[in-house]
């Protein structure tokens, strides 16, 4: 806006602005927005109107174009007056860069012909031109410099220029390589000894306090490629393998011994390799439309000792698998002689019971050495009750063995009976209960372990010493 034009508004807005009955204010919309509504409040005004217009302002804050819109001609192109109460709102629609810095005012005519002004409105539209993006060359050689320059666009405010690659902000930390200045009509971009990574799509994006984000405005993109290639030859088990990329795109790739072609391919070639071979040169050549490449195998190998490694990782398995399986039959045999052991010694049990072997020492009360344990029923009748005792050893536990049986000294054992036998139930038991019952706390089967006087029979043999359970 010109600086006349805007110090005459200020001072139109100085002189009349207290006390005034007709008001108005400054609006600001972009380029391209569908509509600005500049307002007009006349509700201070006393009298009936007669008249409502609107008039445009030169520079000088003389009107060029008095009345263009009114109550009586409420539109103009794209200038309208809405009318509600109290208010005479200018409608200026589809707005132009051109609308930038226009002044309006509005007048209210009452009934004596005299008129009521505002303070003139000033419009501002911001706008935002497309930047323009060159190249000094759209392809270069590794190593070369490249130079990129973005036009910095018309615009209100002024803007600033971002650079991008493949949409991503180009990271300039990197002095060396990269260089951006800035001029006032342009900003460039300089990469300096180009590598393959600088090959992309290049963009630059114009910003400005008033068009960010999604309103900025991005240049067309560019695409530099840079000529390249490389060659990758490797082995592994026994497989050598080359391969290649660049840009052009790759025509062949070549495995060579001793500078004799062996294998060919377009992107990838392979062979098997053994160490007669690995004792000659083998090397990889693959070339493009702008350059060639040849590397050698550095490191062959053959894959043997993966192959020993495996051989002796499944011996290891083997003989885990064997000791395991050896073990388990060992202990199964085991368990089963045990098992056949226990039934050959059966007979000489009461049936259903269970029995310790005859191993354990123990000591007599107050007599002499230990005596063994497992001893059957005496057939001496002449017994006396304190023999019949001293023949029931005394051990730390509770529980003794006596013909056989797990019985407790004081409770299970008939002291005056002189062969010492367990002492019968209180009831005689029958063969219709169960098979076992429990008899003193032991178990006996009604039919095979009590005799026809109630008495549990005694053993016909000594307990079995070859098991123990």
């Amino acid at each position: 806006m010109d600086l006349h034009l805007i110090l005459l508004c200020v001072l139109h807005c100085l002189v009349g602005g207290h006390g005034q009955s007709v008001r108005t204010f400054d609006k600001e919309a972009k380029e391209g927005d569908a509509k600005v509504v500049i307002p007009c409040d006349y509700s201070q005004v006393t009298s009936i109107p007669v008249l409502i217009q609107w008039d445009e302002l030169n520079k000088d804050g003389v009107a060029i174009n008095s009345g263009f819109v009114n109550d009586k001609k409420t539109e103009n192109g794209r200038f309208k007056l809405q009318i509600t109460h109290g208010k005479a709102d200018l409608v200026i629609t589809h707005l132009l860069r051109n609308d930038s810095k226009r002044c309006f005012k509005c007048q209210i005519q009452d009934a004596n012909g005299a008129f009521q002004s505002s303070d003139p409105s000033t419009l501002t539209v911001y706008y935002l031109d497309r930047p323009l993006l060159d190249v000094s060359a759209s392809t270069a050689f590794k190593g070369e410099t490249v130079t990129l320059i973005c036009s910095i666009p018309d615009g209100d405010p002024i803007p600033h220029i971002t650079w991008y690659k493949d949409g991503q902000t180009v990271n300039t930390n990197n002095p060396s390589r990269y260089e951006i200045v800035n001029y006032s009509t342009e900003s460039v971009l300089k990469i300096k000894s180009a590598a393959k990574e600088d090959g992309g799509r290049y963009t630059c994006k114009a910003e400005s306090d008033q068009f960010k984000g999604d309103d900025a405005k991005t240049s067309v993109g560019i695409q530099l490629d840079i000529y390249h290639i490389s060659v990758i030859f490797k082995s592994e088990d026994g497989i050598a393998t080359c391969t290649t990329e660049g840009y052009p795109k790759p025509s062949s790739v070549l495995i060579l011994q001793d500078g004799e072609v062996v294998k060919k391919g377009e992107n990838t070639a392979t062979i098997q390799i053994n160490e007669e071979i690995c004792q000659s040169s083998l090397t990889c050549y693959a070339e493009n439309a702008r350059l060639n490449e040849t590397t050698a195998l550095k490191n062959c190998d053959t894959g043997g000792c993966s192959y020993t490694i495996a051989i002796s990782i499944t011996v290891a398995i083997t003989a885990i698998i064997c000791s395991v399986t050896t073990f388990i039959l060992t202990r199964y045999i085991y368990i089963r002689g045990i098992k056949e052991t226990h039934c050959k010694c059966q007979p000489s049990q009461y049936q259903a019971l269970q029995f310790s072997s005859n191993v354990g020492d123990y000591q007599e009360l107050n007599k002499g050495p230990a005596m063994k344990t497992g001893v059957t029923k005496t057939t001496n009748k002449t017994r006396s009750k304190s023999r019949i005792q001293t023949e029931i050893t005394e051990i730390q536990s509770q529980h003794h063995q006596y013909q056989g049986l797990l019985v407790s000294v004081n409770t299970d054992v008939d002291l005056d009976d002189d062969q010492g036998y367990v002492k019968p139930t209180s009831n005689t038991v029958k063969e219709t209960e169960s098979q076992h019952h429990d008899y003193q706390g032991l178990q006996v089967s009604a039919r095979s372990d009590i005799d026809d006087e109630g008495y549990v029979k005694p053993t016909p043999n000594k307990v079995c010493i070859s098991s123990k359970y």
